[in-house]
């Protein structure tokens, strides 16, 4: 029973349990910024929030703490993990900001100007009205009383508005508006009398107090822009020993006096300064959007830059000295410049005014705003930052819509100056500007499914104006309503358009007819806003009476109605004279949205709630409050009596609550008031805080989170859990040889997770290829789904260069086996892991193919060859011989020399290594090498030109053109011939070719040529040739003689025609030598061979020759 109970309450909390995740449509609201110790992220007060900007991933997020009023002062610990955020009002916020929990509150009664943790990280300085309080620090765990006043100093006359710590903390400046700079000891704090020295120079309130590392110089700036350089002296007299043993060692006296302004007019001011003390580098932010930048102590001027319009609030210097950050309150602009590369690393700006309308884009990644400053910005989801602002309209911006196509990367957006217009979302321009012909403002847009047609709705004429997209042209100009028309939506599966309009109906139209109204369906109040089912068969429209109305498009009917005025009940107005029981304004639903699959209705107003609504049961899920900041008007249900005065309420006329640039405008228009005028007033003097309301709310397609459009701006509501628990965390102990030591003992989750925590890239892998093959899926099983995302990322990288693929492929499919379901409803920042692990498993594919592809050629030849091996043996082939096509073509060397030109020959069992020189002669001996002897078939035919001085030896036969061949000849004269050689024969051959090669002493030089030329580039090969071919003509006149004589001459017995020799070519490496059969020494026509003019001289050799022949022959 209790398990039935339980799982519909958790599906419940997993479909219905959004959370705030970030605030993107403000960057910069009031007070200081900050930067991490590790000089990565940027801490920003936006309101009552604070937000982080990690600079090395491009990423912010807004933490899920709040304060009571907009935040004043923040401060980090030296270690980060505590996080101090005091309000206006003075009350501190104490966060983990590791954890990003809350640990303690705290207030100090009054608004502190300035804060900050000391060096060594025990003690906390707080600058609060005229009082320096000196805490210790606060513990990381929750406890009873969190700050432990050390020592409380009252010795200004004004407030505190600079403070700095030595780098000993051993004292502790201050700065204050009644131009004095006082230096307070730290180490006498528990002793009652404390030795101060106070130093006076300036005539303006100081803005900043440094000390440098070395202790022996200290800077202030005041706000006329004069900066001060103060240096100690050793006191004169021994009268001054007390104040030796108080201040270090002398008295303090200022060496240098600069100004920072070259202008030094009474409208340039300083609005703030910071300090590096690494790079001893001075930043200085000014009342006319400029910033200096100056290098200590000489004061060189090294930067002058103009960042925004208006003064700079606050300026911070990253612990390296590279990146400098300013904040301007007047826009809410925040940037980051590197002053080095004079770049920006980050520059962002919300709206200047009130955020009117929003829109998800088709995939949920992107959002589009716009906004009563007339600019259309375009916010990723993900990351949190503005990358492309439209500024091209010149009145508000009052509806924005994605194009619903599939690959239409097309935002459209509607303006009161009376233009549509279509923004190219990869040019980033403006391509088609939509307008009407005579001069009216546009309240509403709409565009068709398949993203051609484009509707928008006035507010002045009550008219709704269709145009095409492709074309431009106005199609047609709907006309029927009597009121604004407040809202359209197309329907996606009829063709219909759904008009609201303030003359309490809503309208049918069939826009592809260019028909007039089909259907008209009446209401009992205005309609606000109209929205429709993904579907497109159910209507619900919004009314000023608060209610929510459901209709059936086919058969226009109500189905449903949910009366909303309860839940969306607003605040009391500070100026509000009735309370809120009996107002009546501001019940009612200003926007309405559907849920990805229509079952939850989402709806907010002018009011800080936003209510969810089950469709089907017509029942309020549940209400989000978009803020709890007091400093917004509408946030309390009831107003204190004692606050409401004959005037008004106290809120709206005192300046407690404004930022010091607000402020002193404030009081600078009631100082200059008429005399005698009673200050506050003046309806034009009061403080009116800005409402509390949601003007556009938007379900994102994916149906995973939701935006709102509020005052603070941009918030994103999500299922995703941006930061969860993990166990692991809490241990400290975490080294590579105790992450080795939990491998080896079995642990392999434990140990996986505790690399990860190392984020040491080799030692991970190590981890990861030691858990065996057969416990994968256990271990996949028990992964935490906080871990999840970073196991697909190593495993995308692993599979880079992994030779491993079957085991990572194997890590896959447990994880989508076992993890389906997180992945598929999981975050989107798992998007990009699994794409980089599909995008590795695309590639091993195509590389497996292709290697697939290429060894089924390789078997496709060894399967041709084994086919030729055996049908040789058939056919008498020896084993271990290989017979080729005869139709081969003659292959070209790498030197661009055939086999020919190389005249190699058949049956040598070596060839010569090193070919000796012409200068050395017959004596030098050649080394050999021996070869294996590959045997080939070849083409065999008749030189008709050597048949008169070429004898072939007895023990090769001769074929002729009409001899049977044993292989498998093509064509006439083709024949395919194996010779069995024997020891014998081989040496008998050997010998009668040694003795040739002592004939002449030519026949070395004509190899040796033959041989170079095979190894020269193609250029020398080509001229070898060239004369070669010389030489062969002039060989061929003188042989053609002889040969047409001889063939004249009657013959009785023909005697046998000898055939040039099987050619068999043998690639080794690069090279292609050619091997001729012992039976026939072909000679080539234009370089006789050593051996044909061996066998013509052999009657005339000598007996020394044969002799020497034989020696040889047996050495070798």
């Amino acid at each position: 029973m209790i398990g039935e109970v339980v799982r519909p309450l958790v599906c419940w909390r997993m479909k219905f349990g959004f959370k705030f995740s970030n605030l993107c449509g403000t960057v910069y609201k009031q007070g200081n910024v900050i930067f991490t110790p590790d000089g990565n992220t940027l801490l920003s007060p936006v309101g009552n929030k604070i937000t982080a900007f990690d600079l090395a991933n491009h990423t912010s997020v807004t933490l899920p703490i709040e304060n009571h009023y907009n935040i004043a002062q923040i401060a980090i610990s030296p270690d980060s993990n505590l996080l101090i955020s005091i309000d206006v009002t003075g009350r501190a916020v104490l966060i983990n900001f590791r954890r990003r929990i809350l640990l303690n509150t705290f207030n100090f009664k009054a608004r502190p100007r300035c804060i900050q943790f000391c060096p060594n990280n025990k003690y906390l300085a707080i600058g609060a009205g005229k009082q320096l309080l000196i805490y210790e620090k606060p513990s990381l765990t929750k406890e009873f009383r969190p700050f432990v006043l050390k020592k409380r100093i009252v010795s200004h006359t004004d407030d505190i508005t600079s403070l700095t710590w030595s780098s000993d903390s051993n004292f502790i400046v201050t700065g204050s508006k009644d131009c004095h700079v006082q230096i307070n000891p730290i180490k006498k704090l528990n002793m009652k009398g404390i030795m101060k020295v106070n130093l006076m120079g300036h005539r303006a309130k100081v803005m900043g107090v440094f000390f440098p590392d070395d202790g022996e110089n200290m800077y202030t700036i005041a706000h006329d822009c004069v900066l001060l350089h103060w240096v100690q002296q050793e006191y004169a007299d021994e009268e001054d020993e007390k104040a030796r043993r108080n201040t270090r060692r002398g008295k303090w006296v200022i060496k240098a006096k600069h100004f920072c302004s070259e202008k030094t007019g009474a409208w340039i001011k300083v609005r703030c300064a910071s300090y590096n003390h690494s790079s001893k580098l001075l930043t200085v932010g000014f009342s006319n959007g400029q910033f200096g930048l100056y290098e200590l102590p000489a004061f060189t001027h090294l930067q002058t830059l103009s960042v925004s319009e208006k003064g700079i609030s606050t300026c911070a210097v990253s612990p390296s000295g590279d990146w400098l950050a300013f904040g301007s309150s007047a826009f809410g602009q925040l940037l980051v410049w590197e002053w080095q590369a004079e770049t920006y690393v980050m520059k962002q700006q919300g709206h200047f005014y009130d955020m009117n309308t929003i829109a998800y884009s088709p995939d949920g990644l992107l959002i589009a705003s716009g906004g009563d400053d007339s600019k259309v910005k375009l916010w990723n989801t993900r990351t949190g930052f503005c990358f492309v602002t439209f500024s091209e309209h010149n009145s508000a911006i009052s509806a924005v819509q994605f194009s619903p196509r599939v690959g239409h990367q097309v935002v459209f957006s509607a303006s009161l100056d009376g233009t549509v217009r279509a923004f190219d979302l990869i040019r980033y321009r403006n391509f088609r500007i939509f307008t009407a012909p005579t001069p009216v403002q546009f309240g509403s847009l709409a565009v068709d499914q398949s993203g051609d047609i484009v509707c928008a709705g006035t507010v002045d004429t009550y008219e709704i104006f269709v145009w095409s997209v492709q074309t431009g042209k106005l199609l047609e100009v709907l006309a029927g309503h009597e009121g604004p028309v407040s809202g359209l939506a197309f329907s996606s599966s009829l063709p219909y358009l759904a008009s609201s309009s303030w003359d309490r109906t809503c309208r049918l139209w069939d826009v592809y007819e260019g028909k007039k109204a089909r259907e008209k369906l009446e209401l009992s109040s205005d309609v606000l806003a109209v929205a429709m089912r993904p579907d497109g068969k159910e209507l619900c429209t919004s009314s000023l009476d608060g209610s929510l109305t459901f209709w059936d498009i086919e058969n226009a009917t109500i189905t449903a109605t949910i009366e909303g005025r309860n839940d969306i009940a607003a605040g009391r107005l500070a100026s509000e004279a009735r309370n809120l029981k009996n107002n009546s304004a501001r019940k009612h639903f200003t926007s309405i949205s559907y849920s990805a699959d229509g079952t939850c209705l989402l709806a907010g107003g002018k009011s800080k709630w936003v209510c969810l609504y089950n469709v089907e049961q017509r029942i309020l899920l549940r209400k989000f409050q978009i803020s709890r900041n007091l400093s917004l008007d509408g946030i309390l249900d009831t107003i204190h009596a004692k606050k409401l005065t004959e005037a008004g309420n106290e809120a709206t006329l005192h300046t407690d609550y404004l930022s010091d640039e607000e402020g002193e405008l404030q009081r600078d228009r009631e100082y200059s008031a008429l005399p005698g005028a009673k200050r506050g007033g003046s309806a034009g003097q009061r403080n009116l805080a800005p409402m509390a309301r949601t003007s556009s709310v938007q379900f994102s397609p994916t149906g995973r989170s939701w935006a709102a459009a509020g005052t603070e701006g941009l918030l994103i509501y999500t299922l995703d859990e941006t930061l969860l628990f993990d166990p692991i965390d809490l241990d400290i102990d975490i080294t590579p040889g105790t992450v080795l030591s939990t491998l080896s003992r079995g642990s392999y989750l434990r140990a996986l997770i505790m690399s990860f925590k190392l984020n040491e890239k080799p030692l991970i892998r190590q981890v990861f290829e030691g858990i065996p093959h057969d416990e994968v899926q256990l271990v996949v099983r028990q992964i935490p789904t906080v871990h999840l995302r970073r196991t697909l990322e190593f495993i995308g990288h692993y599979m880079e260069d992994t030779p491993h693929v079957e085991f990572a492929l194997v890590w896959c499919m447990h994880i989508y086996n076992f993890h389906g379901h997180v992945l598929r409803d999981g975050p989107l920042d798992m998007v990009a892991a699994l794409r980089n692990v599909m995008k590795n498993v695309q590639r091993l594919s195509d590389d497996i193919a292709k290697i697939c592809d290429e060894n089924s050629y390789t078997l496709q030849y060894f399967s041709a060859v084994s086919a030729l091996k055996n049908t040789g043996d058939d056919d008498g082939v020896e084993e271990g011989e290989i017979n080729l096509d005869d139709d081969e073509d003659v292959r070209m060397g790498d030197d661009g020399m055939d086999d020919e030109e190389l005249g190699d020959e058949e049956g040598w069992n070596t060839i010569p290594a090193m070919w000796g020189s012409d200068a050395e002669g017959d004596d030098q001996e050649e080394e050999e090498v021996p070869l294996t002897r590959i045997k080939k078939s070849a083409r065999h035919t008749t030189t008709p030109a050597t048949a008169g001085t070429t004898k072939a030896p007895a023990s090769t036969p001769v074929l002729s053109e009409d001899a049977p061949s044993k292989g498998k000849g093509k064509g006439k004269g083709k024949a395919t011939t194996t010779t069995k050689t024997k020891a014998s024969t081989e040496s008998e051959v050997l010998a009668d070719e040694l003795g040739k090669e002592d004939a002449s002493a030519d026949e070395d030089e004509v190899v040796e040529k033959a041989s170079t030329s095979s190894s020269s580039s193609t250029k020398k090969a080509a001229a070898t040739r060239s004369s070669r071919t010389t030489k062969a003509t002039a060989t061929k006149a003188k042989t053609a003689a002889p040969a047409v004589a001889a063939a004249e001459e009657p013959s009785p017995v023909p005697s046998p025609v000898p055939t040039s020799t099987p050619r068999k070519s043998k690639r080794i490496g690069t090279k292609e030598l050619t091997s001729l059969a012992p039976s026939a020494l072909p000679t080539e026509p234009d370089t006789p061979s050593r051996h044909t003019r061996a066998a013509s001289s052999a009657g005339s050799a000598s007996s020394s020759s044969s002799t020497s022949s034989t020696k040889k022959h047996k050495t070798k």
